[in-house]
């Protein structure tokens, strides 16, 4: 790759994914910023040196720095566009309430997008005769159809349903625990009033009192 097309890749594919990352997170992952710094410590190294083979050398070490810190970009940017789109498998209702779509084609994009994700992870786990440029292409595919997908979502409608849910649950939790407090209140009468007839003073004297003497039949003669 000539220079000047590892500078057009920097601008036309690095800082627009790059952006996006930093821009979901609200944070710049230091790992991809130690691409960089090295790349362009490469670099510094090209324009100084004399020797073609030294300068050959740095620029594809530059090249290979650039194209990690991109595919470190399109990790951060798949695993954040999947953990945002994976609470709608936990609300019953959810999905069908929020797209924009069918819910079939919205299920069967979900399904496409974890498959894509999988398969992009399996190619990247196979280093071994697998150049980087293959792996960023199915990183990149991943990401595209997850686009896709985040487009057939009404965001607003998730939030507003999710919500209801919410208030929902809270709502029953409540009646649950009133229902099982005055349960509670009602049994603890009911056994209040049954041990003060079975134990109360009144039946505990005649349980108690002693038989009455026989008449003394010697004094009677």
């Amino acid at each position: 790759m000539p220079i000047v097309d590892l500078f057009r890749y920097y601008n036309d594919i690095f800082i627009p994914i790059y952006a996006e990352v930093v821009a979901r997170r609200q944070a710049k992952p230091r790992q991809i910023a130690n691409e960089i710094e090295n790349a362009f410590s490469h670099l510094t190294s090209y324009h100084l040196s004399d020797c073609d083979l030294d300068k050959k050398s740095n620029l594809n070490k530059a090249i290979g720095h650039i194209q990690r810190a991109t595919l470190d970009c399109q990790k951060i940017l798949w695993l954040t566009l999947i953990t945002d789109a994976a609470y709608l498998e936990k609300g019953d209702g959810l999905l069908e309430h929020a797209s924009n779509v069918s819910l079939d084609t919205a299920v069967a994009q979900y399904k496409l997008i974890q498959k894509l994700g999988i398969e992009a992870r399996f190619i990247e786990s196979q280093n071994t005769g697998i150049s980087l440029a293959v792996r960023l292409e199915f990183y990149q595919n991943a990401i595209e159809q997850h686009k896709k997908f985040d487009d057939m979502i009404d965001i607003v409608k998730a939030r507003m349903f999710a919500n209801r849910q919410k208030k929902f649950s809270l709502k029953q939790f409540a009646i649950n625990n009133a229902v099982g407090f005055m349960i509670g209140v009602v049994a603890g009468i009911i056994g209040n009033y049954f041990y003060a007839k079975l134990f109360s003073p009144d039946r505990a004297s005649v349980s108690i009192q002693s038989p009455g003497m026989p008449p003394n039949t010697l004094e009677n003669k």
